[in-house]
């Protein structure tokens, strides 16, 4: 996997604006700022590159309306490349560093046999008993506060049927002990592979916790990916949830579960593979950052960043801020 964060600290961003235009210190603070007339749009003294920030980082008032950039936006507008897509990404970081490529850890070797299997038997029957409980007590008086939550986050009923949500007192069922808070069940092809638990609000920071015998390397949603050839990735299951309402008649939603977790091919390899087009729409964040580069790991050039608005930390929030989530994938989409 690209080491985005080695090579943007590698590159001398400098040097690199430098051999395009002229620039001249205007500023010592912070180790020194450059101004010059901007490569692109040939403007004077609006184009600024501040190369001992961490990361290095360039900006002009016309072509990145002020905002700061890095070393990749650089020399991918520079080179009309598109770091969008993993090749144009792999050749920008050559360009950025000489030819250096540093990675994370070594290339994933797909093991022939499946690496995970989804839980027994015997927690099947438990998972499924706590599944149809909690789905009917969020529709109860003591599910009613958990109930308007969901709605809140803009989720329909068809949206909390779909994916049988459901919710907790904190209690044992079936021999399982589930902490209080909205059950958000994982199944793929009728097997169930893990109980996640969104904790309150005030449970000292901590947002979600795992029922015992959970098995996380599955794929939230994971059925409606079959037999498609384009699918959308976000980070969670709250954002998949949303962009599967929003969004299932263009384009199947799925998630990992979270930034950190990585699909056993084996495992997944007959819903992986077939997929020509995975978007990846992970958090404004560095974990969502390292989840997208872990996608790029292992599907290659077939990813296709599709970034929500950089006002908005993920799908969920700019949906909750009213934002139309067609019109921002649109774009993705279009040409495929």
């Amino acid at each position: 996997m690209l080491d985005l964060d080695s090579i943007k600290n590698k590159a001398d961003l400098l040097a690199i604006c430098g051999h395009d235009t002229q620039l001249k210190r205007v500023a010592a603070t912070g180790g020194g700022e450059y101004a010059g007339a901007c490569p692109f749009c040939g403007g004077k003294d609006r184009f600024r590159v501040n190369p001992f920030a961490n990361p290095g980082r360039w900006l002009c008032r016309n072509c990145t309306g002020g905002k700061w950039q890095d070393v990749i936006a650089y020399i991918a507008r520079r080179d009309n490349l598109d770091h969008q897509k993993y090749g144009d990404l792999q050749e920008i970081c050559k360009r950025a560093t000489g030819g250096e490529l540093p990675t994370t850890r070594a290339p994933r070797i797909v093991p022939i046999q499946p690496a995970y299997e989804s839980p027994g038997d015997q927690w099947q029957a438990a998972a499924n008993e706590v599944i149809e409980h909690c789905s009917n007590l969020l529709w109860q008086t003591e599910g009613v506060k958990a109930l308007e939550y969901l709605k809140q986050r803009g989720f329909t009923e068809k949206t909390i049927k779909r994916f049988s949500l459901g919710y907790s007192t904190g209690q044992n069922i079936a021999g399982l002990w589930v902490a209080r808070g909205i059950v958000i069940p994982c199944s793929v092809l009728g097997r169930a592979w893990y109980l996640k638990i969104r904790l309150p609000a005030a449970n000292g920071g901590q947002k979600y916790t795992g029922v015992k015998g959970s098995k996380p390397a599955a794929i939230f949603n994971g059925d409606s990916l079959y037999g498609s050839e384009i699918a959308l990735f976000c980070e969670g299951e709250f954002d998949c949830m949303i962009a599967h309402q929003e969004l299932n008649d263009v384009i199947p939603a799925a998630t990992l579960g979270s930034a950190t977790n990585t699909p056993d091919l084996a495992t997944w390899g007959a819903v992986i593979r077939p997929i020509k087009t995975i978007l990846s729409a992970y958090d404004h964040d560095k974990a969502g950052e390292s989840g997208a580069a872990r996608l790029m790991d292992l599907a290659g050039d077939r990813v296709q960043l599709a970034p929500i608005p950089e006002d908005y930390k993920d799908i969920n929030d700019y949906y909750s801020a009213g934002g139309d989530l067609w019109q921002w994938i649109k774009p993705y989409i279009s040409g495929i």
